[in-house]
């Protein structure tokens, strides 16, 4: 087949489309003279103009004109003397040794001359896009400016789901997902991310290839229509492009082993084999799905040369790992002629290690992946597990994954994004992937008010995108930058109080899973509260243990028979006073600020009712841990004051969760974005009918009934026992 063509995330789009390109931005913009006699800056390019390149370019040009300075876009070759210049290159040796990094620049004046220069196409993107920012900032192009600046992880992106509601199985069409469909929402979402420097999107789903692929060889593997799959293909050519320009690399998750149902069919799958939402799921390897599979992937990339591949082996198969990575996928990629990054997924491995370094041998492109804290974000450390992937990967990234716990509120605080995202780099990750805080239902968030994510958590994705590049930032320099990102949404008066606000209540329920994880529920949504037992039989995430913590059933035994836990253990008790105290401080804030409030009015107060809310939810959190250690108490010794006290704390925790139900009955059309077993188990039903009535995704009103028809089972034997001379 020949010398195989290696594409890496900087080669992405063939250069077919560049002279037309190039002829565009030598047209240039307005010329014309400034009054006072200005003459126009000169925006210089060395006529190599790639796609990165003119998309700089056009940030250089849209901040000129917003300015009012005058400009032309020109090739060097015609540059005129005495003129004041902008020059834009692609040249690593204007980059110091230190910053001979892929997306690396630099951005240098000397008297009429700003030059403006990439390590590659990337750095001079960002640094056309760098200098732009500050003609805003200074209304003109800025006297002087000496930048060089390169990242500490290059691979920086988000996760977007093709698949809903927590299955996997799921055809991609317009009718199951509109906004993949919608170009103006893809433009506005491309400039979101690119503006914060976010690099890649990972699409994920049980099986993309049928839909973006024809599979001539099989075509009982067909999901979809001619029509469909044409316009697949169009669109996804389209975003690619559109991606590219923006230095954003496209990738396509995919799980095994999944196959369309009529070829699984056609080719003797076995009685037993489970059939679910139009695809096969195999729990091993078989020849004929190998041999489709192979294919499949070979097809995919021989269309898609540009385009990653992402694999989660685990879940569906249970058997033969490493070879179906080895012998099927990385195989099929090979077959293909090309070399594209493929990402490794460590979840549900059997032999993680092992299939890793049989998969770095087979194949030299490859990243790996492994999560933060579960699918929960607990403390900013990420899971040790993650080291042993890292001293034998080539790339590695971690996976902020779901983040259970923070859903469905706005949680950003910026201090805890960045400590996070320096221990990431500390550990020696490459890469960062950060979910959405409301994945499922991309792109609108839970509230009543339907808002666009990158807009609702702008935040979020920017403190990500700014310390995913550089976390070594001083942190009052960061506080100072993060208060002009207020002062600029609302109003200068406000701006501190804001920001203390956002880092207050982000400390309150990141505690929560260092209290409370559920083997086997790896993903749980903590803002809906625990039922009694659960918080008795709940343990701390194994690893997050940077403290060391303490079950509340462990410790509620020893504070009953008088036994210490130890100096040096965080009690439920402290972790709860924590997150009251935090919230209390967020609420403080963010009420204080409320006057000082001089623009976008309604998104501070849906800001403000997160804050609120989630000050409730710590109340209710101690409220209830407090309910387990005196029940506990009471087990061990069945006074009447013990039994008063638990139900005095029940009634407490069922009181804060009625105003946190009024706090967000207007504000938020449900609280989970799936369907979850904790706090409620659904499968098989509860045997409490008002459990079995909760929605497929509840409100925290749905959950209501629930707590309080608990603490009337609770009041029966316990207030028998707690009147006056009982």
């Amino acid at each position: 087949m020949g010398k195989k063509a290696r594409i890496t995330r900087r080669k992405f789009i063939e250069a077919s489309a560049l002279a037309g390109m190039s002829l565009a931005m030598k047209a240039g913009g307005p010329s014309e003279r400034m009054p006072g006699g200005n003459d126009p800056i000169h925006i210089l390019n060395d006529g190599n103009v790639t796609p990165k390149v003119a998309h700089g370019i056009s940030h250089l040009s849209r901040a000129l004109k917003e300015v009012g300075v005058p400009y032309q876009v020109q090739s060097a070759a015609s540059e005129s003397a005495g003129s004041r210049v902008i020059r834009v290159q692609v040249n690593p040796a204007h980059l110091p040794a230190d910053a001979m990094l892929g997306e690396a620049f630099s951005i240098k004046s000397r008297g009429n001359e700003t030059r403006v220069s990439g390590f590659d196409e990337a750095g001079a993107l960002y640094a056309c896009a760098e200098l732009a920012g500050r003609i805003r900032k200074l209304n003109g192009l800025p006297e002087e400016v000496d930048v060089t600046d390169s990242p500490k992880m290059n691979m920086r992106g988000i996760p977007l789901f093709l698949m809903t509601a927590g299955t996997y199985m799921y055809p991609i069409v317009e009718s199951q997902f509109p906004w993949f469909y919608d170009k103006d929402l893809w433009i506005k979402t491309l400039d979101f991310l690119a503006e914060h420097r976010l690099n890649f999107i990972s699409f994920w789903n049980a099986h993309p290839f049928p839909f973006f692929v024809s599979l001539e060889k099989y075509p009982e593997a067909r999901m979809i229509s001619d029509e469909e799959l044409e316009r697949n293909e169009k669109l996804l050519g389209w975003l690619s492009s559109e991606a590219d320009r923006r230095n954003i690399w496209l990738m396509f998750q995919f799980y095994n082993i999944y196959v369309p149902e009529g070829f699984a069919k056609a080719h003797g799958a076995e009685e037993d084999t489970e059939f679910s939402h139009g695809y096969a799921v195999l729990r091993e390897p078989t020849p004929w799905a190998a041999e489709y599979t192979r294919y499949a992937v070979k097809e995919f990339v021989q269309k898609y040369p540009s385009l990653g591949l992402y694999v989660c082996l685990g879940e569906a198969l249970q058997k033969d790992q490493s070879s179906w990575m080895d012998d099927v996928i990385l195989a099929g990629v090979k077959d293909s002629g090309k070399c594209p990054p493929v990402i490794l997924r460590n979840w549900a491995l059997h032999d993680d290690l092992q299939i890793l370094k049989n998969a770095v041998s087979s194949y030299d492109n490859l990243h790996t992946e492994m999560k933060q804290n579960e699918e929960m974000y607990a403390v900013p450390e990420p899971d040790p597990a993650n080291i042993r992937w890292i001293q034998h990967s080539p790339a590695h990234i971690i996976n902020v994954h779901l983040m259970g716990n923070l859903k469905p509120f706005r949680w950003a605080p910026p201090s805890f994004i960045q400590e996070t995202a320096k221990d990431q780099q500390e550990m020696g990750a490459k890469g960062v992937q950060v979910y959405p805080l409301w994945v499922w239902y991309w792109p609108y968030s839970a509230d009543r008010e339907r808002l666009l994510q990158i807009d609702r958590d702008w935040l979020w994705y920017a403190a990500w995108g700014r310390y995913a590049w550089n976390s070594d930032r001083p942190r009052e320099q960061e506080r100072q930058y993060w208060a002009g990102k207020m002062a600029e949404r609302y109003g200068e008066g406000a701006a501190l109080d804001i920001l203390g606000a956002y880092e207050a209540t982000g400390r309150v329920m990141p505690i929560v899973p260092r209290m409370f994880w559920f083997k086997g529920w790896n993903h749980w949504f903590a803002s809906n509260g625990l039922m009694l037992d659960q918080t008795l039989t709940g343990t701390p995430i194994p690893y997050t243990n940077i403290e060391k913590t303490v079950s509340v059933e462990r410790f509620a035994k020893n504070l009953a028979n008088g036994k210490p836990v130890g100096n040096d253990v965080l009690t439920p008790v402290v972790l709860t006073g924590r997150m009251v105290s935090h919230g209390a401080r967020g609420v403080e804030l963010i009420r204080r600020s409320a006057p000082r409030v001089e623009k976008n009015r309604e998104e501070f107060d849906r800001l403000q009712v997160d804050f609120e809310a989630t000050s409730l939810i710590a109340e209710i959190y101690q409220a209830k841990v407090d309910a387990a250690v005196h029940f506990v108490a009471y087990q061990l010794h069945p006074t009447p004051e013990n039994g008063a006290k638990v139900l005095s704390a029940l009634q407490k925790s069922v009181d804060r969760y009625r105003l946190l139900v009024a706090k967000t009955n207007n504000a938020y059309l449900m609280a989970n974005d799936i369907r979850n077993d904790i706090p409620f188990p659904f499968h098989p039903p509860s045997t409490s009918p008002d459990a079995n009535s909760i929605p497929h995704l509840p409100h925290w009103r749905d959950f209501l009934p629930v707590f309080e028809a608990e603490l009337e089972v609770y009041r029966r034997p316990l207030g028998k026992n707690s009147g006056p001379g009982n």
